[in-house]
């Protein structure tokens, strides 16, 4: 016991220390015994793997497109021209014949409204001659319901018209003038004239239409004005040197309709 007492740390140290060595000399038997099992599980892979086969989801594919690209149901009309449950629309015309009305939009109404021409109604300052020491003015409006000329009389000593126009310049001899400039009282435009060019400004335009399929015609029509047709009533929004606004009633929709000649 004295012995073990006095050494034993010695003899600890040296049970550890064989241990140690067992494992070392253990430790070259255990790398071949793994050498020789990942070689036997080497030997067991195939050099020719299986070759690998997509899923067939085409089946898939066609219903994801059947839903996607899906065709409407048509119940009222269509190309075909054959209502599901609403009726054909039928107009008569003044012969007595039917017109079948597939597209309503293509075949009466508006579309088939013709604008035979459009006019503008101009107002008109006319220098006219010299008389003493005024310039005769001649003035008169087209979109007026009755068209009047007027004539005024313009110099440097009274170079206004009241709520028409003024005269700004005169160019050349006053007894002889070249020409007159003159500014419109509302628009303060200023324009130059003289004998043989007047001044001319657009008030407004008037338009002739036709609507052959009830043979009816529309002559000065004008802004504000409402024609009736196609079992509707249209009122000219606007008109314009190759067009005519129209606001249809029925659907509050507004439409333009351009002259043949300006659309080609």
């Amino acid at each position: 016991m004295e012995f073990l007492k006095r050494h034993y740390e010695k003899i600890i140290l040296s049970v550890v220390l064989i241990g140690l060595a067992a494992a070392v000399a253990m430790l070259p038997m255990k790398i071949r015994e793994e050498k020789e099992y990942l070689t036997q599980k080497k030997s067991t892979i195939s050099d020719k793997p299986i070759k690998y086969v997509p899923l067939d989801h085409s089946s898939y594919d066609k219903a994801l497109a059947r839903a996607t690209n899906n065709t409407p149901v048509v119940l009222n009309g269509g190309v075909s021209g054959h209502n599901t449950f609403n009726p054909v629309l039928w107009q008569v015309k003044e012969d007595g014949t039917l017109i079948k009305i597939v597209s309503p939009e293509e075949s009466i109404g508006l579309k088939k409204l013709e604008l035979v021409s459009i006019k503008p109604l101009n107002y008109v300052v006319a220098f006219e001659k010299v008389s003493g020491f005024s310039y005769v003015m001649t003035v008169f409006n087209e979109a007026k319901p009755k068209i009047s000329k007027r004539t005024c009389y313009l110099s440097k000593a009274s170079p206004k018209v009241t709520g028409m126009f003024s005269l700004v310049e005169v160019k050349g001899e006053s007894q002889n003038p070249e020409a007159l400039v003159i500014e419109m009282a509302d628009t303060k435009e200023q324009a130059t004239i003289t004998t043989n060019q007047p001044f001319k400004r657009v008030e407004m335009y008037v338009a002739d239409m036709r609507y052959d399929l009830e043979k009816r015609e529309f002559k000065q029509q004008k802004k504000g004005d409402k024609i009736g047709f196609a079992g509707d009533i249209f009122k000219i929004v606007d008109i314009k040197a190759d067009e005519v606004v129209f606001f249809a009633e029925s659907s509050g929709k507004t439409v333009s309709v351009k002259l043949k000649a300006a659309a080609q």
